[in-house]
């Protein structure tokens, strides 16, 4: 069969006098019955575990792969020149022929992209972000020196070391020693973002690897599937908020009345919390981005992106993306231009309603836990069924990857079958997640416990957001500027996602001391009577759950 993936050499192609490099997709046809081409069909019949082998993606370089075409089509219309080539290669080597099916994305040196006021604009912001900083670092270095001397609230929103304080500070460490007991989620919600960026990180391999059947294999092995069937992993976000959400509304009705015009309030305080870091990265995306790097795949894993999110990045800013289809802003899941146009993806998996019971079950966990706690529940006559409790991580390992069933099925499998596993997967995963929370919040047992109530946790949870809408830069990036195939090997899989999850978080951190923590603390001064919920608010979780 033709590869699926190939690539002309792409720095000599740009850089020479007039050299033109395009990327382009175009499936395989013949004018009589191939055998070939019949293979490759019934190959590539099995969609969930193969590529289509009869849709082929090349990067091309035009002026020297594409010469005697180019040099005999005086219109210069690249998608006859390049359809013409593509038929001599393949004739030569396989007696079939191609017909492209896509746009021609394409990069030439002479093309510069030109800076707009969209840019500048940007750039501004965050060069004023960054004197503010100055300027409040200095303010608090020179004139606050002393503890007792309050300052200026507005300019110490912008001093990192405070910010650096509120970050490397203990878990749990407010008034309310209830709290500690719901540390835990720390861990949980680290561990869970480090696994859905190592997903993401998967998108090289997707779709520019060399030994793509090294690729297919691995969906034969039921362990693989543990990393890419990580839709049920997204459940504890919503679990986590409900849960969250539900408690410290119990903890803050001793101290107040809870009423209906609180809801119009969070939701306004909301989005005050989540918008300006999630605005300045889309602003980033909209406009410097396409800047940031070239590459064979530049356009069509980065240009459209920056495409879509200029037309449709207004929804992002109000939570509505998830409802629109075929948009390629500010995608952070893992490869959805695959899946862009797929009807399982777009109404079962990203509307936030589907996700509705495992949120519902985080807020009755929140209740219990509560009025267990209130009235002083003891666990210790059920310790005895310790070694059950301790078979429910087991039990997410088992279920993570149980969907996998369904790619072992040789036929269709029947609706029936799907439509019950669409329906029980996410409560059954979230009801083992609802178990180690329980224990964990009342010391059932150390192993687990001691894992995810590791001080160590805190720090990394509390970037967890920034990670989260800044992962898919780094991965579309460096997956756009790559002028070469990934080979797919453990060995390279390993490299490639450990480094990606490295990286986020060495730019998460900064980007949480000078963006994310002073927008916090600016949301506070703005809306102070939301003070007595300052609880509530201490729950990134939330910002995950918006966005996934």
């Amino acid at each position: 069969m033709p590869p699926m993936f190939r690539l002309d050499p792409y720095a000599p192609c740009v850089h020479e006098p007039g050299g033109v490099y395009c990327a382009v997709e175009f499936t395989l046809v013949a004018d009589e019955d191939n055998p070939l081409l019949t293979m490759i069909q019934e190959y590539s019949a099995r969609r969930k575990m193969h590529f289509n082998h009869s849709r082929l993606h090349r990067g091309i370089c035009v002026t020297n792969t594409c010469k005697d075409y180019l040099s005999q089509n005086t219109s210069a219309d690249l998608r006859l020149v390049l359809e013409g080539c593509l038929n001599d290669t393949l004739w030569k080597e396989y007696k079939l022929k191609s017909k492209i099916s896509s746009e021609v994305l394409c990069n030439d040196l002479d093309n510069k992209m030109d800076i707009d006021y969209g840019d500048i604009a940007v750039a501004v912001i965050c060069l004023s972000i960054l004197l503010l900083h100055v300027i409040g670092n200095l303010y608090d270095f020179c004139y606050v020196p002393n503890k007792d001397r309050k300052g200026n609230k507005l300019l110490l929103c912008f001093s990192i070391k405070r910010n650096w304080k509120k970050l490397v500070a203990p878990p749990a460490c407010g008034p309310d020693t209830r709290l500690k007991r719901l540390k835990g989620f720390n861990g949980l919600r680290s561990l869970s973002i480090i696994i859905v960026i190592m997903e993401h990180s998967l998108l090289p391999f997707v779709v520019s690897s060399e030994n793509s059947h090294n690729l297919e294999i691995k969906y034969y092995n039921i362990i693989c599937h543990l990393f890419v069937d990580g839709t049920l992993l997204v459940q504890a976000f919503f679990l986590m908020s409900g849960c969250l959400l539900a408690y410290n509304l119990d903890l803050l009705a001793e101290k107040k009345n809870i009423s209906w015009t609180m809801i119009p309030k969070g939701i306004i305080l909301r989005w005050l919390r989540l918008t300006p870091t999630y605005a300045l990265v889309l602003a980033v995306t909209t406009t410097w981005l396409r800047f940031a790097g070239s590459g064979p795949l530049w356009q069509s894993t980065v240009g459209v992106e920056v495409k879509d999110c200029r037309r449709d990045g207004w929804l992002n800013l109000i939570y509505l993306n998830n409802y629109i289809d075929e948009s390629q802003c500010m995608p952070q899941t893992l490869v959805r231009d695959y899946f862009v146009k797929d009807p399982t993806f777009n109404h079962t998996y990203k509307r936030g309603h589907t996700n509705l019971a495992s949120y519902i079950m985080g807020l009755g966990l929140g209740m219990l836990i509560y009025h267990l706690q209130k009235n002083d529940f003891s666990f210790e006559r059920f310790k005895k069924y310790k070694y059950l409790y301790w078979a429910t991580v087991p039990a997410v390992l088992i279920i993570l990857p149980s969907g996998s069933f369904f790619y072992f099925y040789e036929t269709e499998a029947p609706i029936i079958l799907k439509a019950i596993f669409s329906g029980i997967a996410k409560p059954v995963f979230s009801s083992i997640i609802c178990i180690i929370v329980l224990g964990m919040a009342f010391k059932f047992e150390d192993v687990y416990r001691g894992i995810l109530e590791w001080n160590g946790w805190a720090s990394p949870a509390r970037v967890s957001y920034c990670t989260y809408i800044l992962h898919m830069l780094f991965v579309r990036t460096l997956t756009g500027s790559r002028t070469t195939l990934m080979h797919v090997s453990i060995a390279n899989v390993l490299l490639v996602c450990l480094g990606t999850v490295m990286m986020t978080y060495l730019v998460a951190y900064p980007f949480y001391l000078l963006v994310e923590a002073p927008s916090i603390a600016l949301s506070k001064i703005i809306l102070p009577a939301a003070k007595v919920k300052m609880d509530i608010e201490n729950d990134p979780t939330k910002r995950e759950r918006n966005h996934a």
